[in-house]
């Protein structure tokens, strides 16, 4: 009988070539379940902040960037969420398909009861007014170094085709002549500004007995807007101003200043935080007395005023005035953003 003795070197091989198969055919990684994580569960609506949101696999692989969000079953844009109500909120994620686990979010509400002085200038001008070139650059250049300067800029007058509707009203408060007496400035609806950043000193470091927030939105052009006061003292006898602003119009611009190079007129000049509508009175709406603790809420919802050129470029000013129509406090907010108390 013969035996049959196999070939060492075949063996050898044949175990190498099932090895190097074994190698390249391993079967992909399965994902049995995806883990919806955020940074914080619990959040103060005045704080300003969001929850920020990452998903990974059982494995620990970070899917974050390629999952899909919802809050309350509506889907989010990218993957923070910043809560604009009180209250409980519930939030998944998917996965190529597959939700995560739902979490809870809280979002509570704790009212300031400091807060930081800001001053307004409102100032009067005009496209034609070759002095005022002056005025302007002085403004800016105060606000640059001092962001708690908010500007209210007034057209007026000489074919200016941003010229403010309620103009005459509003000179007459500060007893402008109409036509006449351009530039002119004033702080916090009292004095003069002769253009000097030292004499905003004094208004500036007062200490405010109450503070604004703005949070607004544009959408299918109509405007949202909540305005929000807290207090630090109490106060009676004040009323809210609130003021609807358009930035980036470019007209031409006389100039009689050594600024731009001399340049007259200065062709495609920038005017900004140009005043174009009055929410509230232009003089501002009756508030009830208020303690400290209390919130006070001014809402608003219109369409965009047909003045508006470009509603991506508003913004809202918004202010409180005592029983001499003096500013106490003020706030200023681009459209679409969310100021918190500060």
């Amino acid at each position: 009988m013969k035996k049959f003795i196999p070939n060492l070197t075949k063996i050898i091989s044949c175990l190498f070539l099932l090895l190097i198969v074994s190698c390249d055919e391993e079967e992909p990684q399965e994902y049995l379940e995806y883990i919806l994580s955020t940074d914080k569960d619990q959040i103060n609506l005045n704080s300003g902040e969001s929850f920020n949101f990452t998903v990974a696999s059982e494995y620990g692989d970070d899917l974050t960037d390629n999952s899909v969000y919802f809050i309350n079953g509506e889907e989010i844009s990218g993957k923070t969420y910043t809560p604009t109500e009180v209250g409980t909120y519930n939030a998944y994620a998917k996965y190529e398909g597959l939700s995560t686990q739902t979490i809870q979010l809280n979002v509570t509400e704790e009212l300031p009861t400091s807060f930081t002085q800001k001053i307004t200038i409102e100032e009067f001008t005009g496209t034609w007014c070759g002095y005022c070139v002056d005025m302007g650059y002085k403004l800016y250049n105060a606000i640059e170094n001092n962001s708690n300067i908010i500007p209210i800029v007034i057209h007026g007058r000489g074919g200016d085709v941003m010229t403010y509707e309620r103009l005459t009203d509003i000179e007459e408060f500060h007893g402008i002549e109409p036509g006449t007496g351009y530039p002119r400035a004033y702080v916090n609806r009292g004095d003069s500004w002769l253009k000097t950043e030292e004499e905003l000193q004094g208004p500036l470091n007062q200490t405010p007995k109450l503070g604004l927030a703005i949070n607004s939105s544009l959408e299918d052009n109509n405007i949202s807007i909540d305005v929000k006061v807290a207090f630090a003292e109490n106060v009676s006898d004040t009323k809210i101003v609130v003021y609807l602003m358009e930035n980036n119009l470019i007209y031409s611009q006389t100039n009689y200043s050594s600024y731009y190079d001399g340049q007259n007129p200065i062709p495609n000049y920038e005017h900004n935080d140009v005043m174009r509508k009055s929410l509230t009175d232009l003089f501002g709406d009756d508030m009830e007395p208020q303690s400290v603790g209390d919130l006070f809420v001014k809402q608003f919802n219109q369409a965009v005023p047909g003045s508006i050129e470009n509603p991506e470029n508003m913004s809202i000013v918004a202010f409180v005035v005592d029983s001499n129509n003096k500013v106490i406090n003020a706030q200023s907010a681009k459209i679409g953003e969310n100021k918190v108390f500060d």
